[in-house]
């Protein structure tokens, strides 16, 4: 790029300023090379270039984070926490993948997804209709092993060849139910780990795996991936403070290469509740004034547009629909869900009771609706919500937009089976952390956001368009004019990818 933008030599320092305005990426280009040149010095003393120009204050730091594809600094030296979109990218397969939880996550942490495994058919389907890049392979992990197996897992893409990060969701009643662990897989994932050599590694289980009856084969297994050159650590992790609303807490056994960073556990502490995750799809039927008092009820931010007084004419019907609306958010808004994954649909017993407990009645199907003769004549027996698909789907904290594929039954044995994204996502930038060095920003709005299916990412990304090289737009306006840049006409390069990701979805609709 400097040969083809300088074909004799690059600008003189003081000409910077200038080219700075007219055309800031040759100005980054020229800084970069200046500062990558004298840093390759051997008498290089550590001092960088830049700060001190008497003709153009800039900074080889930012010109270097340009070449990266980082965010710019607004001061010199360089920020212990980045943008979370500005992570560099790495490589991961999931194993026991279910619907994609896990793996949307991991996605949102920071890498590229090359292959998800899984032996269920309807869940390949959810997969591959929600993520058509996404490598969804059939397979069981615990039958025996050949080359060919791994290939197909790993895909097609060259940059799987070197993975950082292999993920796992195993059954949790080999521990917490069987003395014998009939059907455990770590042992598989063990051998997996020895062909495939990734540089981190996390598997969910049960609370049980750290039983005391369970000693001897845990520190085998720990023995195991110590001479297989892993570090490993126990983690005990609940659901609840990533953002979750379920009672849900889990061991995750993690391992890193010894020589990488240190494994610390990662932290949020973003208590969520019943009432505030499912609340928008739960009471559809809510008049402006219903949504003012459900909102003031679960304590949510109500902004000056949302405070509607009561009208002075309202049907019967609306009146008793806002006002079983309102008292279900009183009563159980602030509960939490039983772990999904333990307590699923058609619930019998204990689990029916803490569904109830929860506000929920796992014989129910159908939301109550407006007019509806239980919502009309509620009194002290207030009717409770169904377990369905779209609000089982909010208590996973999975996107709206994600489709289940198969029968009734099959998407809700789907949904239930979905590891929460947030969890994954919190686990896998740690280890990201400590592959790369790279700490990102947690307050930052894109720290927690769960993408959803591909038309939202079409749309995402025509919201805010590459520039020829690639730099989200939004990242550089108003930085040392590169505004100018962003005005340049997206190439071929940005748009191709765009079309081999929307080329399933012409090929099946016509209008589209």
């Amino acid at each position: 790029m400097v040969r083809s933008l300088f074909p004799d030599s690059p600008a003189p320092v003081r000409e910077w300023a200038g080219l700075a305005n007219h055309s800031p990426i040759k100005a980054y280009l020229a800084q970069a090379h200046h500062s990558l040149q004298v840093m390759s010095n051997p008498d290089f003393n550590g001092r960088m270039p830049g700060d001190g120009s008497i003709h153009y204050e800039w900074s080889s730091f930012d010109a270097i984070r340009f070449l990266a594809e980082l965010a710019p600094e607004y001061e010199f030296g360089l920020k212990e926490e980045i943008d979370p979109r500005d992570v560099r990218k790495l490589n991961a397969i999931d194993l026991c993948a279910n619907a994609g939880g896990q793996a949307l996550g991991i996605e949102a942490a920071g890498y590229y997804m090359h292959g998800l495994v899984d032996r269920d058919e309807d869940t390949i389907r959810t997969l591959q209709s929600n993520r058509r890049r996404w490598n969804a392979v059939k397979a069981d992990i615990a039958a025996p092993l050949i080359p060919a197996d791994l290939d197909a897992w790993r895909g097609t893409n060259k940059r799987a060849a070197n993975l950082d990060l292999v993920s796992g969701s195993f059954p949790i009643s080999p521990f917490a139910y069987h003395a014998e662990r009939d059907g455990e897989l770590f042992t598989s994932a063990l051998r997996i780990i020895e062909k495939l050599n990734p540089k981190g590694f996390f598997f969910e289980t049960d609370l049980a795996f750290n039983a005391h009856r369970n000693d001897v084969f845990r520190q085998d297994l720990i023995t195991s991936f110590w001479n297989l050159g892993y570090e490993t650590k126990k983690w005990t992790l609940s659901a609840n403070e990533f953002g979750v609303p379920q009672d849900r807490t889990r061991m995750y056994f993690v391992g890193i290469k010894r020589g990488l960073g240190s494994l610390p556990p990662p932290t949020r502490s973003t208590v969520a509740t019943v009432g505030p995750a499912i609340w928008t799809a739960a009471f559809p039927d809510l008049s402006p004034h219903g949504v003012y008092e459900v909102k003031k009820e679960l304590k949510l931010l109500i902004r000056k547009a949302d405070a509607v007084e009561k009208p002075q004419q309202q049907s019967e019907q609306q009146i008793a629909y806002d006002g079983w609306a309102k008292a279900w958010a009183s009563r159980y808004g602030a509960e939490l869900a039983p772990d999904m994954d333990k307590h699923r649909v058609q619930p019998r017993g204990m689990s029916a009771h803490l569904w109830r407990n929860a506000g929920f009645d796992p014989q129910r199907r159908d939301l109550p609706r407006l007019g509806d003769r239980l919502v009309m004549n509620y009194g002290k027996r207030l009717p409770l919500l169904p377990l369905s698909v779209p609000l089982l789907q909010r208590l996973q904290v999975m996107p709206d937009d994600w489709r289940f594929e198969g029968d009734e039954q099959s998407k809700l044995q789907q949904v239930c089976s979905v590891r929460p994204p947030e969890v994954s996502l919190a686990i896998a930038r740690e280890i990201h952390r400590a592959i790369t060095s790279q700490a990102v920003d947690l307050d930052h709005p894109a720290a927690w956001k769960i993408k959803g299916t591909n038309g939202k990412w079409f749309w995402s990304l025509l919201s805010e368009p590459p520039t020829a090289q690639g730099i989200p737009a939004g990242r550089w306006k108003n930085v040392r004019g590169i505004d100018k840049y962003v005005s340049m006409p997206l190439t071929l390069y940005q748009i191709a990818p765009v079309f081999f990701e929307l080329c399933p979805l012409a090929s099946s609709d016509p209008d589209f």
